[in-house]
């Protein structure tokens, strides 16, 4: 934890201005602040806070919105992806690898068809990262499908 948040007022206080403390945001007021407190935080717990953000964002993205808010929701799934990949989906919190590569294919088909190449590429390398060993035994199509985009992509990319 960064640090506790500072109470200038008790409960009985903020009750009286019909102020909701569980919606407390902390806003910096420059970039370099917010740069520096974020260093301060250790990199599981850097992990763990970006996989609950990502989270949030996909559990209260509404289907029909998945598609306009797919970036935002798989960069912070990434960022909370540990260091030591193999079977982190079954720890308990954790998201399952075939989702977060579906999610990435996904990001990396609109990145695509954006003619955003670097982005697309960098979305279909973090999902082959995630794909198993036995992969295309288990997740035939997404495996396949993941191997033809970023063919694809990675010659458009460098030509």
């Amino acid at each position: 934890m960064l640090c506790r948040p500072v109470r200038l007022f008790d409960k009985s206080e903020l009750q009286q201005f019909n102020f909701d403390d569980t919606k407390l945001e902390y806003k910096f007021l420059h970039d370099r602040v917010q740069q520096a407190a974020y260093s301060l935080i250790s990199d599981e717990q850097k992990q763990a806070t970006h996989r609950q953000i990502g989270q949030l964002l996909l559990n209260n993205t509404p289907t029909e919105q998945l598609l306009d808010n797919i970036f935002d929701i798989v960069n912070q799934l990434n960022l909370g992806i540990p260091a030591q990949k193999p079977g982190f989906s079954e720890k308990p919190g954790f998201f399952k690898q075939e989702e977060l590569a579906q999610l990435n294919l996904i990001a990396g088909r609109k990145a695509k068809a954006s003619a955003a190449y670097e982005p697309a590429v960098k979305y279909l390398r973090i999902a082959m990262e995630l794909l198993t060993n036995n992969s295309w035994y288990t997740q035939y199509e997404l495996t396949l499908n993941l191997h033809k985009e970023r063919a694809e992509v990675e010659l458009i990319n460098y030509t």
